[in-house]
């Protein structure tokens, strides 16, 4: 809750950046105690919304801009439910075992209460990761993320460390972004707080059975 100063205050404009610190994306910045993100709008003007994506939480001011819109850096590639497009670069063409210079993932993913899932990788040339997750928490704040990966290739075609290196190196892109998401997501989606598309129905029946798990025990969510 802001104080009633900082209501007052919020009426007012104030200097945050120049304007041509905007021209090579957003920047975030923090105003009255709130996190906010700069951009340029498509008119040619600075603009400025919430730096957290309604989706999940991510920072907005990790992303880019575009034809003046911000575009997350977490969930902004386009993609169907199951067959997902992909840039293909040379480091993934033992990965993918493909040389094109773009291919597709058909995903299927399997999920076992509370904290383990399955997810099938399949290829068009046939090529089938099956990666298995299994979360174990630690503590409110942290977990523990075991992942074990069956696979259909040859240790000729690709490498094992060679896998491991380029799982590596996905994680290592994403850390930044999926750091900056909110630890605290709310498991009970019926509080509106975040926004839904159709490829997370997946998370949405987790968090529904996650719930029920709880209630059925006398627990309920506590958000902070």
């Amino acid at each position: 809750m802001l104080c009633t100063k900082q209501k007052v205050l919020r009426r007012f404009w104030y200097a945050t950046v120049p304007v041509d610190r905007l021209d090579d994306g957003p920047k975030p910045f923090t105003l009255l105690g709130e996190k906010i993100v700069l951009f340029l709008g498509g008119d040619g003007k600075p603009a400025a919304l919430a730096d957290r994506c309604c989706h999940r939480t991510a920072r907005l001011s990790k992303g880019w801009s575009q034809d003046g819109h911000i575009i997350c850096g977490y969930h902004g590639w386009t993609y169907d439910r199951t067959g997902v497009p992909i840039n293909n670069p040379p480091a993934a063409f033992r990965v993918t075992g493909t040389t094109e210079p773009t291919t597709k993932r058909h995903m299927r993913n399997a999920w076992f209460m509370p904290f383990c899932r399955t997810l099938d990788i399949e290829y068009p040339t046939g090529l089938r990761h099956i990666i298995f997750n299994s979360a174990t928490p630690i503590d409110d704040g942290s977990i523990q993320l075991v992942q074990v990966l069956f696979r259909n290739d040859r240790e000729e075609d690709c490498s094992t460390q060679e896998l491991i290196d380029w799982d590596a190196a996905i994680i290592e892109e994403d850390r930044e972004i999926l750091e900056s998401t909110d630890p605290d997501a709310i498991v009970d989606i019926n509080r509106k707080i975040e926004m839904h598309m159709p490829s997370d129905r997946p998370g949405m029946l987790m968090r529904r059975r996650l719930l029920a798990l709880l209630e059925s025990h006398g627990e309920t969510e506590v958000p902070r």
